[in-house]
């Protein structure tokens, strides 16, 4: 499995400690296991479990800026799937607050599939599953992040000009990509025609005139 270099933010190492502390004060007393919480009996950290938490860490700037208790609860010692349920009404965004970006980058580098889900009534649950790059298995194989921005800059968009009634890019606006490829304006099998096709296509016949 794919490594990252050392975060600057606190992930797996600050993780350690926590689950150390968090089981040392379930077996003392100290703590009791909340009602209807899971029961996760070992403070162990799989290979990705450790990998998760430094993704996570990255992308929140510290593992501790999430809910420390759905933290310790977690199962971090699964070696193929590690869960995560998001705080309630807790965003994931592209920028300004770029949290979303950063995983989707880091998961990529890591060769980890994230899948982002709903999960009870306005929550969000992450689940990272472990994959490689070159499996030869499709569902056991991860692209990179070189290789899906190629996809989406060159098998998503062509350079056909745009109809004539669809309204023009700013080019000075956007990436290169999407300045210099348009979307497409004919219709083809399994593409829906834009609305700058059906204009120019004109009004559709009567019956008058299909008739004639």
């Amino acid at each position: 499995m794919s490594t990252l270099p050392r975060s600057t933010f606190s992930g797996a190492d600050w993780l350690r400690s926590a689950l150390d502390a968090h089981h040392g004060n379930l077996r003392s007393g100290r703590t009791r296991p909340r009602r209807g919480a899971p029961t996760v009996r070992s403070s162990e950290i799989s290979e990705l479990g450790a990998l998760v938490a430094d993704i996570l860490g990255a992308a929140y700037r510290g593992l501790y800026h999430l809910d420390d208790r759905r933290l310790m609860e977690m199962d971090w010692s699964d070696k193929d799937r590690i869960f995560l349920t998001l705080g309630q009404g807790q965003e994931l965004a592209t920028y300004d607050g770029p949290e979303l970006t950063v995983l989707a980058v880091l998961c990529h580098d890591a060769s980890v599939r994230l899948a982002v889900c709903g999960h009870g009534m306005n929550r969000l649950a992450l689940s990272f599953h472990r994959r490689t790059v070159n499996a030869p298995s499709l569902w056991g194989r991860h692209w990179s992040i070189e290789a899906a921005v190629e996809y989406v800059r060159t098998k998503l968009f062509d350079a056909r000009p745009r109809a004539a009634s669809e309204p023009a890019v700013d080019a000075g606006s956007g990436p290169e990509w999407v300045r210099g490829a348009p979307p497409r304006a004919t219709h083809e099998p399994g593409i829906l025609p834009t609305r700058g096709a059906i204009l120019a296509s004109g009004p559709a016949p009567s019956a008058d005139e299909e008739g004639a």
